[in-house]
């Protein structure tokens, strides 16, 4: 049933996750040196994460989001692991609801997304006949 079930489906941080986000955002407030590129994959989970932690450094533009298709997590027959279209992570309510959505929009604009957006749309995401687990690596890559 969790197979066959799309509920799970690249799943977004819970309250606890977003808890956790919030905390670690605290403790970087205090870093006498910030990172200046801020890089996650396209999972919504990994966006929510990047954007809470480095919220102020990316709204302030110090720090830039670069969303990349090949940092996605992977864990064999996972269907958290799936992904979605840019098309469905941009029109996300957990993402619009960022207070740096504009960031993250950017960085899921087509001109961000130029070289791998088609893939991932296509394949990557959650393509059929085991295409997502391929570009994960698949069980050899483990």
């Amino acid at each position: 049933e969790y197979q066959a079930s799309l509920d799970y489906i690249d799943t977004p941080l819970t309250e606890a996750g977003k808890d956790q986000a919030r905390a670690a955002q605290q403790k970087i407030a205090g870093w006498s040196e910030k990172p200046t590129l801020i890089v996650c994959s396209s999972m919504t989970r990994a966006i929510q994460t990047a954007a809470i932690i480095f919220e102020r450094e990316i709204k302030a533009g110090t720090a830039k989001l670069i969303i990349r298709p090949e940092l996605r997590e992977y864990w064999p027959d996972n269907n958290e692991n799936q992904g979605r279209p840019i098309s469905d992570l941009r029109n996300c309510r957990h993402l619009r609801e960022l207070p740096c959505w504009l960031q993250v929009q950017e960085a899921l604009s087509d001109e961000a997304t130029c070289d791998w957006r088609c893939q991932w749309d296509e394949c990557w995401a959650r393509g059929a006949a085991g295409a997502w687990q391929d570009h994960c690596g698949g069980l050899a890559r483990l």
